[in-house]
């Protein structure tokens, strides 16, 4: 508690110091400022940060009943089988910075007595590697976990290959997941909340709280309202402001077992013992699980995201000059077929389409890369190229006519915390489609160096893509770029729009089927990008 007073004391005193228009019109103690007063929080410390007081008026703590999970909790405690230090047997270990020796020892043990079937995660790292070592050695490596993490780099430091197979790693806030996810948690299942986070507007914990939660079925806690209005128990520091309208959790007699755990506690600084463990299984237990709602929420359907990457195709649309003019002209209309002549209202039933096979989000076939490859139209192409794993990397600092270099390409997978694997698609968010398509500088778009062409043709790929209407930078690297393609066996895509919306997502399913034209040399193509779950 003394911990927690200076820590406000200091945010406090570093707000004063600012010259921020709110601080200025409002000092800390105001009853209009977040802050608290210094000065008063001295006066008032024995009372606010009294470690004597044994109750928390309107929530029934049923301390008896916690005494016995944590007698059942504690049957499990001498078979842990965590090292200290880091193993090649294990993924984790207690000597970490972030989630150490309580923290993982009644995570190991409610894992134990729950045994869920699957496993929803919101801040992964050291707790997912616990999870998995425990699920691995105690409970037949059968439960189904799905981590959701957008910074991933700890995580996937830990997890080993075969885990990226049977785990599911959402690269994404939570706020940008699916509710379906959570709505689909039953029964023993377990939604474990590693978070240390304040509640703030539209931020993950108010989400968590007012969208994620609300949603969980067969919990093992029930729902009170009271009639004034909702509150929420939690321990939490006197600087942590709490939601405006969250629910009271009560206990209730229901059987289930579905888990999300409080804010954690810090590690201990020795070997961990059961009997000091209060907090956490307090934490763990009476946050538990919300019996909510029963059901599905409404108007969820699917569990899948469809992105539609794909440009509008219409009359005299911007296309690579030299190729041809879009016209799009009604053949017949209904009134026609109908014998409705002299009608007001003219339908079309069937419309003709003139263009190119290189028009809007289209892919390129072998034989348009070069002379040589003549005959490889896109009507012989295996299907899988265009059918692949994805990812998005963001090169959205590059500017009209610059070139993307491998250097560009490595950074910005360091920084998505990705890496390109054979077979995949790899999509080049440059923002160009926003900044310039309809406008003199839509053909000036920034494009791969051959070096950098070359550099995703030694990792495997499948194709690349881009937004500009070509890969390379025009009168520079374009044409080399393509030869590049069919000397190494890879396409691209070319006119992409919506890319934004996949940075920071990580992998995704990439959809990009061509028209089956014969002897083709490109086609236009419904490209999309799909998120399960």
């Amino acid at each position: 508690m003394k911990a927690i007073a200076r820590l406000a004391m200091r945010l406090a005193n570093a707000a004063q110091s600012t010259m921020s228009p709110f601080v200025q019109h409002f000092s800390a103690g105001h009853f209009y400022s977040p802050l608290p007063d210094v000065k008063w929080l001295r006066r008032q410390r024995h009372t606010l940060f009294d470690r004597t007081a044994t109750e928390c008026p309107g929530v029934d703590l049923r301390e008896a009943q916690q005494q016995e999970v944590l007698e059942e909790l504690a049957v499990f405690y001498d078979e842990l089988p965590f090292p200290a230090s880091p193993d090649p047997l294990f993924r984790y270990y207690y000597e970490n910075r972030y989630f150490s020796y309580g923290d993982a020892v009644v995570l190991y043990a409610m894992l134990r007595r729950l045994r869920p079937q699957r496993v929803v995660e919101v801040g992964s790292g050291f707790s997912s590697a616990a999870m998995l070592d425990t699920d691995e050695r105690f409970l037949g490596g059968k439960t189904q976990f799905t981590f959701i993490e957008p910074h991933p780099e700890r995580l996937l430091a830990l997890l080993r290959q075969q885990d990226l197979h049977r785990c599911s790693v959402l690269q994404m806030p939570v706020q940008k997941v699916n509710l379906a996810t959570f709505a689909a948690l039953a029964a023993g299942d377990v939604l474990f909340v590693d978070s240390s986070h304040v509640v703030k507007i539209g931020n993950d914990v108010r989400h968590l709280l007012s969208q994620v939660l609300p949603r969980l079925r067969d919990a093992g806690l029930g729902l009170r309202k009271p009639p004034d209005r909702q509150r929420l128990w939690q321990r939490c520091p006197a600087s942590r402001p709490l939601p405006a309208n969250p629910p009271l959790v009560t206990p209730a007699a229901t059987g289930g077992k579905a888990a999300v755990s409080a804010p954690r506690a810090s590690g201990y600084d020795h070997a961990p013992n059961p009997c000091r463990m209060t907090a956490e299984v307090h934490a763990l237990i009476e946050l538990a699980a919300r019996r909510l709602l029963p059901t599905k929420p409404t108007g969820v359907k699917s569990m899948l995201e469809i992105v539609d990457l794909s440009q509008e195709i219409f009359s005299d649309m911007p296309v690579f000059p030299g190729l041809p003019a879009v016209k799009i002209t009604m053949h017949v209309s209904h009134e026609e077929w109908d014998g409705l002549a002299g009608s007001e209202i003219v339908s079309p039933a069937v419309n003709r389409l003139e263009l190119g096979e290189h028009t809007g989000t289209h892919v390129d076939a072998f034989n348009h890369m070069a002379r040589q490859y003549r005959g490889q139209s896109i009507d012989t192409m295996p299907l899988t190229l265009f059918y692949t794993a994805g990812l998005c990397l963001d090169l959205s600092h590059k500017r009209l006519r610059e070139l993307i270099t491998p250097e560009d390409l490595e950074r910005a997978l360091a920084v998505a915390a990705l890496a390109i694997k054979p077979g995949d698609t790899v999509l080049l968010y440059t923002d160009h489609y926003r900044r310039a398509f309809g406008t003199d500088d839509w053909h000036h778009g920034p494009g791969l160096s051959t070096e950098a062409a070359r550099w995703l043709g030694q990792h495997k790929i499948a194709a690349f893509g881009v937004e500009p209407a070509s890969p390379g930078v025009r009168h520079v690297s374009n044409q080399q770029v393509h030869h590049i393609c069919g000397e190494m066996g890879f396409t691209h895509y070319e006119n992409m729009i919506n890319l934004h919306q996949l940075i920071g997502r990580g992998r995704f399913r990439f959809i990009g089927l061509p028209l089956k034209i014969r002897g083709g040399t490109g086609s236009p193509v419904r490209a999309v990008a799909v998120f399960e779950g």
